[in-house]
């Protein structure tokens, strides 16, 4: 797999960049967790959730589904569990970087991520961005749709999240990604 197939995937798995429809205020309430002697406030992990996957120079519709995202994954874990994984540390605080999850870790990030965005339009959006706009995005996307199930793509996105690298899942995507940019190049 090439370095450039990498980093898409990565970002289009990382950065939320499309069509969660949370709208962009419903901030969720102050909430704590007795986490064993020190409390974590969903409320800090949640804004700290929204800058680990969008950074500080996210658009507003990205800021939206990061939040939507992280309101989905505070749903389907605990802070403990995120400590565990290795996103929160210590103090409960989110981590500056996604270490490498565990595969069913990286399975319930996958599902948050997916219940607020739609992947395919991610890795569109990735792959117009890493081609400065070389590619046609909606033929990107039809191709992309055409060639891997939601299934197989969740597979691809738990396997970079893992860092199964040589998984057949990843290989598979990056055979796809590969014919959807011929296939989306413009024609001369």
């Amino acid at each position: 797999m090439t370095r450039a197939a990498v980093t898409c995937l990565l970002g289009a798995a990382l950065l939320l960049l499309g069509g969660c429809s949370s709208g962009e205020t419903g901030e969720t309430g102050e909430g704590s967790s007795d986490t064993g002697g020190a409390t974590a406030s969903t409320t800090a992990i949640r804004a700290g959730l929204v800058e680990l996957v969008v950074g500080a120079r996210a658009t507003r519709a990205e800021r939206a589904d990061a939040r939507c995202f992280a309101d989905a994954l505070l749903a389907r874990t605990t802070p403990d569990q995120l400590r565990s994984a290795g996103v929160l540390d210590a103090s409960y605080d989110v981590v500056d970087e996604l270490p490498i999850l565990s595969r069913d870790d990286a399975g319930t990030w996958v599902d948050a991520q997916f219940s607020c965005a739609d992947f395919v339009d991610q890795s569109a959006r990735a792959q117009e961005q890493l081609s400065h706009g070389a590619i046609d995005r909606a033929r990107y996307a039809q191709c992309l749709r055409e060639a891997l199930t939601t299934e197989q793509l969740r597979a691809a996105v738990v396997d970079t999240l893992s860092g199964a690298w040589d998984g057949p899942a990843l290989a598979r995507f990056s055979a796809a990604q590969a014919d959807c940019q011929r296939r989306a190049a413009p024609t001369s």
